[in-house]
């Protein structure tokens, strides 16, 4: 995902082509959008009685979204941790199906 002001921000999930295809198919809800409105983009993107809350659908979601934050950090010229607030040396991670 690339913004107007040239910051290239990436995200990564499992799913190959087919993710890539939904992501596309999500680009007009993002583009011409702060990255920094996250929270409306998210509701904007996020339909769970349409996509679901797995598979293809809330893997491009979550794509989108983690380039999202990777545009806004570059932007800040700062690491993610200090954009979610920086509270903890170490942060205890959860993992779920690889999204």
């Amino acid at each position: 995902m690339k913004t107007d002001e040239g910051i290239t921000g990436f995200g990564w999930v499992k799913g190959g082509a087919d993710v890539l295809a939904t992501v596309l198919s999500l680009k007009e809800v993002v583009v011409g959008r702060d990255p920094y409105d996250y929270e409306k983009i998210w509701s904007l993107l996020y339909r769970p009685k349409i996509t679901g809350r797995k598979g293809l659908g809330i893997r491009a979601v979550s794509c989108i979204d983690i380039a999202l934050w990777d545009i806004m950090g570059k932007a800040a010229q700062q690491p993610l941790y200090k954009l979610l607030g920086n509270y903890r040396q170490k942060q205890p991670a959860y993992i779920a199906g690889g999204l």
